[in-house]
């Protein structure tokens, strides 16, 4: 019996009026057809452009082995596309997945005896070959349907009986990342060698995509807009993600600080990220990485370098680096949860990483925020089992107001009223908070010629001020009064259990002073009281008493003194703008405004920029404009040469003294509009969102200077 091919009959349409053209020769748009474009377009979103692009070459891989093989089918009858023919010798489809499903040599052989694709290898080409169909406006007839289903169920039976024989990998893909090799890849991120604006892009990256137990694709796409803060938590929305891509469970994900480890801790990876790149645009699309594709791609890059740099202390670990990838993240911190004693139920584990449950997800079970703040807690590395579990972030005691005015905060985070949403200024005070509370860790762990220890915020002088407002705890802090979310109870009752021993050990301790000390005491009291011709005798620990009293107190006004004048400096750099006393240091036999062996910072423009027209207030250096060649080495001599006349091109004809006397603010909205001008000059023919794409906010003023030259040139 021959099969006649079955072809899509295409919808009945509406009777449509013609509609006669104008007399004056214009295109006239039929009202009732107005928007099909925008159906069409609309109707194109049911497919991902990254999946139609896998589903595209693999259509191809099969009409290339159609073409080659059988080539009488890919003759087209009546306008019928070709795969229309296929419908007639089901035993095509066959042949070809028995081909695909078979691993090849380099000369395109096949192996012998055979060696097998993975299912979900197999399984793309059923997707793409019915995806094809479908475009083609074809139906698959049933023969071609129970084809396809049998073969990919007898396949995936294949597949576990040669695991089960040791005939194949038991794993696809790529293998889960342990914690401590997580660890030791942040620590690498950390201790960047060159090129510290990629290695603070890398670090929050990886433990975003560890902490958020999220794909790569995810992370990269974050925008300031799905980020916030709740109680003791920041948290993070996905709107979509390849589980939900209509966005029916779009629930908030939990990310909690780990100021006991600070290479893991997410918290103070996102402030040093925020406190190094460079400026955005206020009209810019507020993403947290830029461009998603670019940042998948960044990531990438330098995750494969670092671990082949790396690959012999990780293959100590047991990490071989062909085996990782950035999916191993995902599959790392899902096991690692799994695995720990007094975690997250796999429910919740399930939902935090967006698997699917079936129809009881959205029927039986629904997702409620305490699965997922444990899940989030337990993430960062604190241990399940011990008190500081529940340990909370560095925070500030904002119950009398804020920490910072609005002006002081747009004076170290620019953008902050025009660029940053609502909800991410509520995060501002937790990143501040986690930067105060790790200095000394940032100065002891990041290169001395880090970008942060130029940023405005770091030179202000306003984290001195600062530090003695920051509060943390385990549990609850009892002057904030923040408790911790995410916690099980067996975790409070330790705590509970461990206050109530240290006030044991503490009133023994006491009670044996006490003891130690009566018969000192006794005689003190004894010699105090006795008088002899009616002087009262002074003992020798009154009068070091007396003297501890005077020191103290002098100590204690000495130190309101000098912090009163460090804050009101703060208060000037950050307001009037005006020059703090800078000291001169004498080496090679004369004054120089700098210390000896001072290098010229590599940054950002806008970095360069606050530091030409600031100088570093903490360390008491003048504004950078003011230095000379003698002042630096040759090498940080032709850096500033470049960086002059890359901020010559921006100020154009105002004068050092008009930009000096303007506030912050203002200086702030003058680089912004000058370097936009500046690429508009460069590159005409390209648009904003283009330059947005290339974050021109984060090119270095080294890199500024040689576009400037090259566009000369041009």
């Amino acid at each position: 019996m021959v099969r006649v091919p079955t072809a899509r009959r295409p919808a009945a349409r509406r009777n449509v009026a013609p509609v006669s053209p104008p007399s004056n020769g214009a295109v006239l748009i039929n009202p009732i057809l107005r928007h099909m474009d925008l159906s069409t377009k609309i109707r194109s979103l049911r497919t991902k452009e990254s999946t139609k692009k896998q589903y595209l070459s693999k259509a191809t891989i099969f009409k290339k082995w159609v073409d080659l093989n059988h080539p009488y089918l890919m003759e087209t009858v009546a306008d019928l596309p070709w795969i229309s023919n296929v419908n007639d010798h089901p035993e095509i489809l066959e042949d070809f997945f028995g081909h695909i499903c078979q691993k090849r040599t380099d000369d395109d052989s096949y192996y012998d005896p055979p060696r097998f694709q993975s299912y979900h290898h197999v399984n793309g080409y059923k997707s793409a070959i019915l995806d094809l169909y479908r475009q083609s406006k074809v139906k698959p007839n049933d023969d071609i349907d129970d084809m396809l289903m049998e073969t990919m169920a007898g396949y995936k039976r294949l597949v576990a009986e040669l695991k089960q024989n040791g005939e194949m990998s038991m794993k696809e893909g790529k293998s889960p990342l342990s914690f401590e090799g997580y660890r030791f890849i942040a620590k690498t991120a950390i201790s960047q060698p060159r090129d510290f604006m990629l290695g603070s892009f890398a670090w929050i990256f990886l433990l975003l995509c560890w902490n958020l137990m999220a794909r790569c694709n995810s992370v990269g796409g974050i925008m300031y807009d799905h980020i916030g803060w709740e109680q003791d938590a920041m948290y993070v929305v996905f709107p979509t993600h390849k589980g939900d891509q209509e966005g029916d469970n779009s629930n908030p994900k939990h990310v909690y600080a780990n100021p006991n480890n600070p290479e893991i801790c997410p918290i103070l990876a996102l402030a040093v990220y925020i406190w190094t790149i460079g400026y955005r645009r206020d009209d810019s699309r507020r993403t947290l990485f830029g461009e998603r594709k670019d940042a998948e791609s960044r990531f990438s890059s330098w995750l494969r370098n670092a671990l082949g740099e790396n690959s012999n202390d990780l293959l100590v670990m047991g990490i071989l680096i062909v085996e990782i990838g950035t999916h191993s993240f995902r599959k790392g911190i899902a096991s690692f949860l799994a695995c720990l004693t007094g975690g997250p139920t796999a429910i919740a584990i399930y939902l935090r990483a967006g698997w699917s449950l079936g129809a009881v997800q959205s029927r039986y079970i629904v997702e409620s925020g305490n699965g997922d703040q444990l899940c989030g807690r337990a993430a960062t590395g604190n241990c399940t089992m011990n008190t500081s579990f529940a340990v909370l972030p560095p925070h500030f005691d904002q119950s009398n107001g804020n920490i910072l005015t609005v002006e002081e905060w747009e004076g170290i985070l620019p953008g902050y009223r025009s660029f940053y949403p609502v909800t991410f200024r509520k995060v501002c005070p937790f990143l501040l908070a986690s930067i105060v509370y790790h200095m000394d860790w940032l100065k002891d762990n990041f290169p001395i010629d880090h970008p942060l220890f130029i940023s405005r915020l770091w030179t202000s002088g306003i984290l001195e001020r600062l530090k003695s407002s920051v509060h943390t705890g385990n549990v609850s802090n009892p002057v904030t009064k923040l408790c911790a979310t995410g916690v099980p109870e067996y975790v409070q009752l330790s705590h509970d259990i461990y206050s109530v021993r240290n006030r044991v050990a503490e009133l023994e301790v006491n009670l044996g002073g006490k003891i130690d000390e009566l018969p000192e005491k006794l005689k003190s009291t004894m010699l105090d009281n006795f008088q002899v011709n009616g002087a009262v005798p002074i003992t020798f620990n009154q009068v070091q008493g007396m003297l501890n009293d005077l020191k103290n107190t002098l100590t204690t006004a000495l130190s309101t003194a000098v912090a009163n004048q460090h804050n009101s400096n703060a208060s000037n750099h950050l307001t009037n703008n005006s020059d703090v006393q800078c000291t001169l240091w004498t080496w090679k036999g004369r004054l120089h405004p700098v210390p000896e062996g001072f290098r010229f910072p590599k940054c950002t423009t806008k970095a360069v920029w606050d530091l030409w027209w600031d100088g570093l207030p903490v360390e008491r250096i003048k504004p950078l404009r003011h230095l000379k060649s003698f002042d630096l080495s040759r090498a940080d001599g032709n850096n500033m040469s470049k960086a002059r006349k890359v901020l010559k091109a921006l100020t154009g004809e105002l004068t050092d003294e008009d930009v000096s006397a303007l506030s912050i603010s203002d200086r702030d909205n003058l680089f912004q509009d000058r370097y936009l001008q500046l690429f508009r000059k460069m590159y005409p023919d390209q648009s904003e969102d283009h330059h947005d794409r290339r974050r021109i906010g984060d090119l270095t003023y080294m890199t500024v200077y040689d576009l400037m030259s090259s566009s000369m040139n041009n």
